[in-house]
């Protein structure tokens, strides 16, 4: 098999079922894998109790991206205007309230990056 390609699911599940019976040399030319690649997949299996990446299989469509939770205008304006009201707030309760008001959950790094860009800082 090529260097740098997936192994499918079933050919790893077929290397975990043939493990029990065959060698690792024996397997790695049924199944055309390197010797590598089968031991990888047994050991894999041996300590977790599954096959390496079972979730990324060739024959299933690509999974969708999710998209990136950047701010929106008006989370931003939302943010300006609760800071201005209380300035006091910490960026968990800003986040908290970003959830409760607009029904984004943004991460704590992103409200601080976007404070940061429209001017505030942590001065008095």
């Amino acid at each position: 098999m090529p260097r740098g390609r997936q192994t499918s699911t079933d050919i790893q599940w077929t290397v975990i079922r043939l493990s029990r019976f065959l060698d690792h040399e024996r397997i790695a030319m049924a199944v055309d894998l390197s010797i590598r690649s089968v031991r990888r997949i047994v050991s894999h299996y041996r300590d977790y109790g599954t096959i390496p990446n079972p979730e990324n299989d060739l024959d299933t469509a690509p999974k969708e991206r999710k998209k990136s939770q950047h701010l929106r205008d008006v989370d931003v304006e939302f943010l300006l205007g609760t800071i201005e009201k209380a300035p006091d707030l910490y960026l968990d309760e800003l986040q908290d309230m970003l959830a409760a008001s607009c029904g984004r959950t943004i991460s704590k790094s992103t409200i601080w990056r976007t404070l940061r860009k429209t001017g505030f800082t942590m001065k008095k």
